[in-house]
């Protein structure tokens, strides 16, 4: 379960930590906050580059910051550019100091907005998005199909 806010996931646990048993457990739910990733994360997400950037351009723009680990520039099936890409730092603090100075304050040659530099998202963030993304295109058709049988007069 996720909270938006710390001071609700504190209340959850008081309330229910060793309180609260499900129907048919033998034990009460053990609720804690999950625990963190051992290693802190490096990946940027850089949104909002030209058309024109590669791997270089993106390199010159953001080893000022820290050493780079990887560079991976996200790219249709064409090959031609999605206009972002992702950026591995060797320390987290690196990443932080990237999206302190860039985010929403740079534009590139051959851009019109500026760019977009946040944290990647986690795997765990990616598959909450892609299930409520699944979800959501899911409703749309059962309220397309809902639609089409009652256009037809079913």
């Amino acid at each position: 379960v996720t909270y938006w806010n710390a001071e609700d996931a504190d209340k959850a646990q008081e309330a229910l930590h060793d309180k609260f048993t499900f129907p048919g457990g033998r034990r009460p739910a053990q609720v804690k906050p999950a625990e963190p990733s051992a290693i802190p994360e490096n990946k940027l997400f850089i949104g909002m580059l030209s058309r024109k950037a590669g791997e270089n351009e993106v390199r010159e723009i953001f080893a000022p910051f820290g050493e780079i680990r990887e560079i991976y520039m996200i790219r249709n099936a064409d090959g031609s550019s999605k206009c972002a890409a992702f950026l591995r730092y060797v320390k987290r603090e690196s990443a932080v100091a990237a999206i302190e100075a860039l985010h929403q304050s740079v534009v590139m040659d051959g851009s019109t907005r500026a760019l977009i530099v946040k944290f990647a998202d986690s795997k765990a963030q990616r598959q909450a998005r892609q299930l409520r993304n699944s979800r959501r295109a899911g409703q749309h058709l059962m309220a397309a199909m809902r639609n089409a049988a009652a256009a037809a007069g079913v």
